[in-house]
């Protein structure tokens, strides 16, 4: 399994969605055949939304993940899933 640590949130289209306080990807796990191996990433938010993002995922996403993942067959040639984030829900202080 390969794991990457984005951290995009100063791209202007990032920017972008957190000015409008829309919706962001924070986990991605994917499998291709073509790589033959898992990746995962892991998106960084503002620190205003650590909180609430962190609070989010160990609220149960991060679980159901885990399940899909667990659940995915071993020949898989093709997985995706994302545990995305509405910002507006987020709890900033």
């Amino acid at each position: 399994m390969k794991f990457e640590w984005r951290d995009e949130f100063w791209v202007s289209s990032w920017r972008k969605r957190i000015d409008t306080l829309g919706v962001v990807t924070l986990v991605e796990a994917t499998f291709w055949e073509y790589f033959n191996e898992w990746r995962l990433f892991v998106y960084a938010v503002p620190k205003e939304f650590n909180v609430s993002a962190r609070e989010f995922l160990v609220g149960g996403q991060l679980q159901e993940l885990g399940n899909k993942l667990r659940a995915a067959p071993p020949e898989a040639t093709y997985f995706r899933e994302t545990i995305s984030f509405r910002l507006k829900d987020a709890n900033v202080c």
